[in-house]
């Protein structure tokens, strides 16, 4: 019998869901409607927006043609920092004093993440958006030309995904998402369900959602914004002046 730590969740495929959902909607063989399926179980995730969908990580991206494609699964770019691996800590400007290495910044969504209670800190936290911008899952520099590296380490929010990068949810979720779907599909197809079970589905899927949303925020909101904190803090304050200065 497998074991489950305590005070976790079974994490479940997003397909999972689907097949689920089929079943109060009595389809059961594959159909052409899948691809409509799975839209509307995506959309059903994004609207119960449950914090424990998505979790920080810092991932080393490529940079091609002044471009850094962005992970499929990002849902939340944090910042990012250039990759120099033969830049020490300073440059010297001919003389005697060190001055900043201009690797050593870090390129932030600063308005996010002073509502996450970070603050920018020194000179050495930059505003991202002087320098890239965000187009169509492309993290583009302005400059494009000559940019002197290839790598850059970019820190995220994003979708909670298995080793075989699939969607998961907790299994707290499902019953949200299933109701979703069902309620989405069945005003779309109207003629194929009585009313009375349409109006059970999109009961259903508020109450649920509203039930998930209240249960994540408990559990997961302070834990994820002071993992985001500690991610930030670590490129920025010492361990003692960290602690006095947080808001947590």
């Amino acid at each position: 019998m497998e074991t489950v730590e305590a005070g976790t969740y079974y994490k479940v495929p997003l397909h999972d869901v689907i097949f689920e959902a089929k079943q109060y909607l009595q389809i059961l063989d594959n159909t052409t409607d899948d691809d409509f399926l799975e839209i509307l179980a995506w959309r059903a995730v994004r609207r119960v927006n449950g914090i424990s969908s998505y979790k920080t990580e810092v991932r080393e991206l490529e940079v091609c043609n002044g471009e850094v494609s962005l992970p499929k699964d990002m849902f939340r770019f944090l910042w990012f920092r250039i990759c120099n691996p033969d830049a020490g800590d300073h440059e010297r400007d001919g003389g005697s004093n060190p001055v900043a290495n201009p690797y050593n910044y870090v390129y932030a969504d600063i308005p996010f993440l002073n509502d996450c209670g970070c603050g920018q800190g020194d000179n050495s936290i930059q505003n991202a958006y002087s320098i890239v911008r965000i187009n169509n899952g492309r993290l583009v520099f302005n400059n494009r030309r000559d940019l002197g590296f290839d790598k850059v380490r970019i820190a995220g929010i994003f979708y909670n995904t298995d080793k075989d990068g699939v969607f998961v949810v907790n299994d707290n979720m499902v019953p949200s998402i299933v109701y979703r779907i069902c309620a989405e599909y069945s005003v779309v197809n109207a003629t194929k369900y009585k009313p009375i079970q349409i109006q059970t589905w999109q009961r259903e899927a508020v109450a649920q959602a509203n039930k998930v949303r209240s249960n994540d925020f408990k559990r997961n909101f302070q834990d994820n914004i002071d993992q985001v904190q500690a991610m930030y803090r670590a490129y920025n304050y010492g361990p003692l002046v960290s602690r006095n200065r947080s808001r947590y």
